[in-house]
């Protein structure tokens, strides 16, 4: 199975069971809301979301900062996952990041639930940097444990500090923080960074 049927099959099943906990986990998008909403300024910058499935916790932003998904752009290689956010009114692209082309230059790279999943985090780390302007942030978050999809080969690669501070550093960044918080006792760190 190519990474697109899975995540097409993942997809179908999450949208379709509206209960689901990535649809709904109040705790876990709850984190990342909040980050998110501190950090006015992304409001009105050119953002995309790398991996963004449905981009769930968008449709919640625009409920508390209308202008929130005007300047938004989600890219996920799951077609089902993309006409859903299309469905609710989100520029979405259907395609693999790395294989993005486009004359449009972001300041805010959002990786949620995502950044663990991409295994070349060196042409991920060039591709932020061809796509940049010349302030740019990355933000987002990853999973600090083994999990199931660790031991199906090609789904998710184990992340560290180490692993997430390489890659920082490789797309650019002179400064980045994180904050490791727990979701259902599992821990999960997340990280934003600019490069200026």
């Amino acid at each position: 199975m190519t990474p697109e049927e899975h995540w097409d099959n993942e997809w179908n099943k999450r949208i379709k069971d509206n209960h689901h906990s990535v649809m709904r986990n109040v705790e876990k998008l709850g984190k990342i809301i909040y980050e998110l909403c501190k950090r006015s300024e992304y409001r009105k910058m050119g953002k995309i979301e790398i991996g963004c499935g449905p981009a769930s916790h968008v449709l919640h932003l625009r409920n508390i900062f209308k202008d929130w998904d005007k300047t938004f752009t989600g890219i996920d290689l799951s077609k089902v996952a993309v006409e859903y956010g299309k469905a609710h009114g989100l520029n979405m692209i259907h395609g693999d990041f790395l294989e993005y082309q486009t004359d449009k230059k972001y300041d805010v790279f959002i990786f949620l639930d995502s950044l663990e999943h991409i295994f070349d985090h060196q042409k991920l780390a060039e591709k932020i940097k061809e796509l940049a302007s010349p302030k740019y942030y990355i933000v987002g978050n990853v999973p600090l444990y083994p999990n199931a999809y660790n031991k199906d080969p090609g789904l998710e690669r184990e992340m560290n500090i180490d692993v997430l501070m390489k890659f920082m550093r490789n797309s650019g960044l002179a400064c980045f923080t994180t904050d490791i918080y727990g979701v259902y006792g599992y821990p999960y760190c997340f990280f934003e960074g600019m490069n200026v």
